[in-house]
């Protein structure tokens, strides 16, 4: 069974690894990928928008299959792994229904959500050269020596007492004049002060409450607390609908299918399509007919659509090719399936439809 699981080294995502079973495989022989979109019937190919990096999202579909790669094959205890790049993992949305072909081997899954999108990854593609401009050392500037002062000829030196005199004249007077203007500003800020006088203050008389009846007439009547009302709680399956007791004693989904009629409402939806899920991927020939039906249009399938509400986008050129899957398997329901939607089919014009017409209805 084939699988696609994240890489685990890469944290920026991007990476991820095709896992199937070594059979047919060789490590010295690389391998492509191919992966068509089922639902639509379109094959991923390389977008033409992306240059030297893979941007996310906006996949390019087209009509013929585009083989990206070729990747390496790693083989170890009997699995190969092999690793794709942002080129499919950054393209490919979550729960996309695909049909994968890595080398001699096709396998349908559903795309995980495991895998995450790396943001500027890099194409798949050829060593690209970039050109960049070389750095510029920036120029230094030495700073000039300070030159040596020379004493003056004929100029006459203050000694050193006499400069230490002149400094300290210089701060008693500074002092002096703060002395003086400490008072006249003080005065200033106590008369600015007296000229602003304030304003009342307003007070809003609080309302007189109402005064309170004691007539028990007029007084309302204290209403009592509605009653909670709570739901029933869901019926517990039953025996008989359990997942064990559906599977159990058969070895195909057609005994599974016959015991699912009278369990609507007792099991869920998601447990129905698993069991239907895992029966297809091990192409359980009645299982294949179901998913057939699914995407029949002309079908209304009376226990999984029906019943239980399971249901698909109408494609009959999927639909044929589950029918036609299922009669090789040896389904004999599905002869019949398939011939009234190969006729069906014969009236469309489609290229989709004509190719399914030719490769499952001849």
């Amino acid at each position: 069974m084939l699988q696609i699981i994240p890489d685990e080294n890469e944290r920026a995502g991007g990476y991820g690894f095709v896992v199937i079973a070594s059979e047919g495989f060789d490590p010295a022989s690389p391998v492509t990928v191919e992966i068509l979109e089922t639902y639509g019937n379109r094959w991923l190919g390389q977008s033409a928008d992306d240059g030297a990096t893979a941007s996310i999202g906006d996949p390019h579909w087209q009509s013929l299959p585009h083989r990206f790669g070729p990747y390496e094959v790693r083989i170890q205890d009997r699995i190969a792994r092999v690793r794709i790049g942002p080129e499919i993992v950054n393209k490919v949305p979550e729960y996309t229904h695909c049909r994968v072909k890595v080398g001699p081997v096709t396998s349908e899954l559903i795309w995980p959500d495991t895998l995450t999108p790396r943001a500027g990854a890099t194409a798949l593609g050829g060593i690209r050269t970039i050109s960049r401009p070389h750095p510029v050392e920036p120029a230094s500037f030495a700073m000039p020596e300070p030159l040596p002062l020379e004493p003056v000829a004929g100029a006459e030196v203050e000694p050193t007492a006499l400069v230490a005199a002149k400094r300290r004249g210089g701060v008693y007077l500074a002092l002096s004049v703060f002395m003086v203007l400490l008072p006249l500003a003080a005065g200033w800020i106590i008369l600015s002060g007296i000229d602003e006088v304030p304003s009342p203050e307003v007070v809003t008389p609080k309302p007189e409450a109402a005064p309170v009846s004691t007539d028990p007439v007029a007084q309302a009547p204290e209403q009592e607390p509605a009653p909670q009302v709570t739901a029933d709680p869901a019926p517990p399956a039953s025996e008989a609908c359990s997942l064990e007791a559906l599977t159990e004693g058969t070895a195909n989904f057609a005994g599974v299918y016959d015991r699912l009629s009278g369990c609507a409402g007792q099991i869920s939806p998601d447990q129905v399509f698993d069991m239907l899920e895992t029966a297809r991927t091990a192409n359980d020939s009645a299982a294949l007919r179901l998913f057939g039906s699914l995407y029949d249009p002309t079908v209304d399938e009376p226990v999984l659509e029906t019943a239980f509400g399971l249901g698909a986008p109408a494609n009959l050129a999927l639909a044929v090719e589950y029918y036609s899957k299922a009669k090789a398997n040896g389904d004999t329901d599905a002869i019949g399936a398939l011939t009234a939607a190969c006729t069906t089919l014969a009236e469309d014009s489609s290229t989709i439809a004509k190719g399914a017409h030719y490769d499952f209805c001849r």
